[in-house]
């Protein structure tokens, strides 16, 4: 059993809209296809006031995929231990005390400029659309910051977006993944919105680091797969003989699939009332790694994902 969680974020505060119709997503001219958009400051500050100006008036949670599932897994009885980098400002504040509200252990840098703000806004159906701001957390690159926290009892858990080479972030994540690879500590990554990265980068990880990967069906789409099943089969086939990755594939109501190599295992869902979807594969992630680092069985493993994944969308905003 690992006794720690190192996980890496670009922090974000989350600001959540709830039941926002397609007449005011077309108002805002949000487009509702595209689930993802990275805004600049100016751009984000006037979608936030043109939401104000039509009556939406959104709520403030502390977010960012890394935290939630350190969160999540501190919540579950685990150790985590975050990293990363906010800013001189109220969000930042706000950052730190929910992380150790949780009972995480925040290794967060404060340096100039903002903390990353995310507008979400959640459809009647619980879906979301994101526009975020990232503010300074994707400048973090303290490489020696990380490196001397993971030893051979840590587990490394990333997000996929953190491989952008866009952003000095992506050196630190690079970074601990060679670090966990001397000491023979395992690696997760959630691809998430880095799935559009692209094979390449997807594949230059699974190659070299042993891993679980993660994504939902949307994603394994992203990556122009045709189905669950051959996303995972894929993505394993990528990698050596040696360090097998395994790989989860989240299916919303119709549970999860993990394939190791040599297996495919299906998991149900838990049913649970849809209020939002932000932070549902966080969750599950924070849940399998609790379960398989407990258990050592890939089915209770995703069972307790399924389990987390599902309290968590009958929440607004990624955590009850």
């Amino acid at each position: 059993m690992r006794n720690s969680l190192i996980v890496i974020d670009g922090h974000v505060v989350d600001y959540l809209i709830e039941q926002v119709s397609e007449s005011q997503l077309r108002l805002l001219e949000v487009d509702p296809a595209q689930e993802y958009v990275g805004l600049n400051g100016l751009e984000w500050d006037s979608l936030m006031q043109a939401c104000v100006a039509i009556g939406l008036v959104p709520v403030a949670r502390v977010g960012g995929s890394g935290a939630n599932t350190a969160r999540w897994f501190a919540r579950l009885g685990g150790f985590a231990e975050i990293f990363g980098q906010i800013g001189m400002d109220v969000l930042g504040e706000n950052v730190i005390r929910q992380l150790m509200h949780d009972e995480c252990a925040p290794s967060v840098r404060i340096a100039p400029g903002s903390t990353g703000r995310c507008l979400v806004f959640v459809r009647p159906d619980g879906q979301r659309i994101m526009r975020s701001d990232v503010g300074n957390g994707m400048n973090f690159d303290d490489i020696s910051f990380v490196e001397s926290r993971i030893t051979s009892r840590s587990w490394l858990h990333l997000t996929g977006y953190l491989l952008d080479e866009q952003f000095p972030i992506h050196r630190v994540a690079w970074g601990a993944m060679d670090a966990a690879l001397r000491v023979n500590a395992p690696i997760s990554i959630d691809l998430g919105s880095g799935a559009y990265l692209g094979h390449e980068v997807i594949r230059g990880v699974i190659e070299k680091y042993p891993t679980i990967i993660f994504l939902n069906k949307n994603e394994a789409r992203m990556l122009g797969f045709e189905s669950e099943k051959d996303a995972a089969k894929q993505l394993v086939d990528w990698t050596p003989k040696e360090h097998k990755a395994i790989v989860v594939v989240t299916m919303g109501h119709d549970g999860a699939f993990i394939y190791d190599g040599r297996r495919g295992i299906t998991v149900n869902s838990v049913y649970f009332p849809v209020r939002d979807t932000t932070g549902a594969g966080d969750a599950f992630a924070a849940g399998f790694l609790k379960g398989f680092s407990r258990s050592g069985s890939l089915r209770d493993a995703a069972k307790l994902g399924c389990v987390v994944a599902g309290a968590t969308v009958s929440v607004l905003g990624g955590l009850p």
